[in-house]
């Protein structure tokens, strides 16, 4: 039986949450599928003097919590588009799950929001190297801000598989798929398949995984066995995330036990972590 793990004041984690709701005002809206809408939220007024204040731009993979109505909270996807011109106040943000009956995100609404939080994905160590990004699904969403910044980062290479599609998409390309409206992939080989397939450089790889949690921990160990360390594979845990309030341990990655949350440790875990504290 794994131990429960205490959040304390001042720990690295909790500041994370420290933010305090910000009212936002939608600016454009989008469905994208039952449950789940993109909002590009823009803040409604500057913060208070001495308030907790974000980052100046987001780790794509990070996520906020929207306060609605009734106390109920949403977590929410990052999904900002840095070469968007749109101006840095606007961010961009894709809904996990809306609970049944609530109507939000009409563009002029006033939403309270939370965040960013938790750990995007990591490409502090791209430079010079080459990427590899497989989503399936919804994980489409969640690699597609990556393109740009790996770019700009100087990524030796950048290699793309979307789930259904049967050939690796070069970038122009994704960026069409990813941000269309509505696209729905249509059935191909599964993402394990495609790693399994693919020329790598162990050493000099980093590989990004977003997609069902089964379907990205078979991809993971498919990148593994062609001889990626598990350091340098990165799993998107987003789906995992439940209360926005990170009290109802509803978000273990291994419900029998493990002590890693998608809330508190991710939700982007490097899948040497994984393995350790799953």
């Amino acid at each position: 039986m794994g131990r429960e793990e205490a959040v304390v004041p001042g720990d690295e984690r909790d500041r994370r949450w420290a933010t305090a709701p910000r009212p936002h005002r939608v600016v454009e809206r989008r469905t994208d599928g039952p449950g789940r809408v993109t909002l590009s939220l823009t803040p409604a007024s500057p913060p208070k003097a001495g308030a907790d204040r974000p980052a100046t731009r987001p780790l794509p993979g990070q996520y906020w919590v929207l306060d609605l109505e009734g106390g109920v909270q949403v977590p929410a996807v990052d999904v900002t588009d840095l070469t968007e011109a749109c101006g840095d106040a606007v961010v961009q943000v894709t809904t996990l799950r809306v609970p049944c009956g609530q109507t939000m995100g009409v563009v002029g609404d006033l939403i309270e929001v939370r965040g960013p939080m938790g750990a995007g994905w990591d490409l502090e160590s791209v430079t010079g190297r080459d990427l590899v990004l497989i989503g399936w699904d919804t994980g489409v969403a969640l690699l597609s801000p990556l393109v740009e910044q790996a770019e700009a980062r100087g990524v030796r290479s950048v290699r793309m598989w979307a789930g259904g599609c049967e050939r690796w998409l070069s970038r122009p390309e994704w960026r069409d798929l990813a941000g269309r409206d509505g696209v729905r992939l249509s059935p191909g080989p599964d993402m394990s398949a495609a790693a399994g397939e693919l020329d790598l450089d162990p050493g000099n790889t980093i590989a990004l995984v977003a997609g069902p949690w089964p379907m990205a921990c078979d991809t993971a160990r498919a990148l593994i066995d062609r001889g990626l360390p598990a350091a340098s594979v990165q799993l998107a845990a987003h789906s995992f995330l439940r209360c926005g309030n990170r009290r109802c341990g509803r978000c273990r990655l291994a419900p029998s036990g493990g002590v890693l949350r998608a809330c508190l440790d991710g939700p982007v875990l490097a899948y040497d972590r994984i393995m350790q504290g799953a």
